[in-house]
């Protein structure tokens, strides 16, 4: 299996949706964690105006109307964080890395702002510093950076 089997399969598609005028790309998933090719197109496009990528979320009983309300309200008493992420349409945030890469992203979007670095190098930066975390505090290994 490949290592982002997400990406994968959007590679594969992509080559056949070229070969079809007006083909259109559907993706539906409920949110998991805040990584991967879902959150990264949420970031990216959601809420976005000059974005050619709608992204669309919403709770299940707003898309599904007829929804057993009980049961998405035991399944929240159950397991209110995994209910979150499959019936009320919110990434997890109990899966996150170490040290949350949202920490970090202001920092480079000024980066790549001013010129300082570029795109694909920028996101090797991002990933070497948060690998080579330990017990430091963001604003130290900011200014690490």
């Amino acid at each position: 299996m490949a290592a982002n089997p997400d990406r994968e399969i959007l590679r594969a598609l992509k080559p056949a949706m070229i070969t079809q005028p007006d083909s259109l790309l559907i993706g539906l998933s409920s949110p998991y964690a805040r990584k991967g090719l879902l959150y990264e197109k949420f970031r990216d496009h959601y809420a976005r105006d000059d974005s050619s990528v709608l992204i669309w979320q919403a709770p299940t009983d707003v898309m599904n109307p007829q929804v057993d309300r009980q049961e998405i309200e035991q399944a929240y008493r159950d397991d209110p964080v995994s209910a979150a992420a499959e019936f009320g349409a919110d990434f997890r945030s109990d899966l996150q890395s170490y040290v949350d890469p949202l920490l970090f992203q202001p920092a480079m979007d000024a980066l790549l702002e001013i010129g300082t670095i570029v795109e694909p190098r920028a996101q090797a930066a991002a990933g070497c510093l948060m690998s080579n975390v330990s017990r430091s505090s963001a604003a130290s290994l900011f200014s690490a950076a």
